[in-house]
């Protein structure tokens, strides 16, 4: 996961907040808990592939990501949720850095749990499934992030990498 600093999440969350005082069933994500997930690994891994996996971003060393936010919002709906979205545009630095991941997962004989495209983002609400949305909260000045941390996180396990 690549950790959004503070006051980027700050400026996301608080528009979602805005829109959430209307809606019913949804939860603000923290902004101190705001990342974009590059891979979902599941939760069925061996210790020792655990550990490889945190270890895995060590590996990656990147320097600092700038995330691209478009200022628009989405929603994702899933069999386990309904989720608020905020949505990062793809540029190449991003698929690399998520590809060099899965190979790196691959090679650990990790398989990826998630088998839909890889679309960035950011969750700043959540609900429960099958929640019905009112609209959308309206479009922010797309802006910059710059990221320096990754964290991988696997059950109670976490690694912070600056990058």
């Amino acid at each position: 996961m690549i950790r959004i600093p503070d006051h980027d999440s700050i400026r996301v969350c608080e528009e979602a907040g805005k829109w959430l005082s209307g809606q019913r069933g949804w939860l603000l994500t923290s902004p101190k808990d705001c990342h974009a997930t590059l891979q979902f690994v599941g939760r069925d891994l061996e210790n020792s592939t655990v550990a490889s996996v945190l270890f895995s971003a060590f590996m990656l060393d990147t320097g600092p990501i700038t995330l691209q936010f478009t200022g628009g919002f989405k929603i994702n709906a899933t069999g386990k949720g309904t989720y608020l979205v905020a949505e990062i545009r793809a540029d190449q630095l991003l698929l690399d850095v998520r590809d060099r991941l899965k190979k790196q997962l691959a090679e650990m004989g990790v398989t990826p749990k998630d088998g839909f495209a890889f679309k960035p983002h950011v969750t700043v609400a959540k609900a429960p499934a099958k929640t019905v949305a009112g609209g959308l909260p309206p479009q922010i000045e797309p802006f910059y992030a710059e990221c320096s941390e990754l964290i991988v996180k696997y059950g109670l396990r976490r690694a912070v990498v600056d990058l």
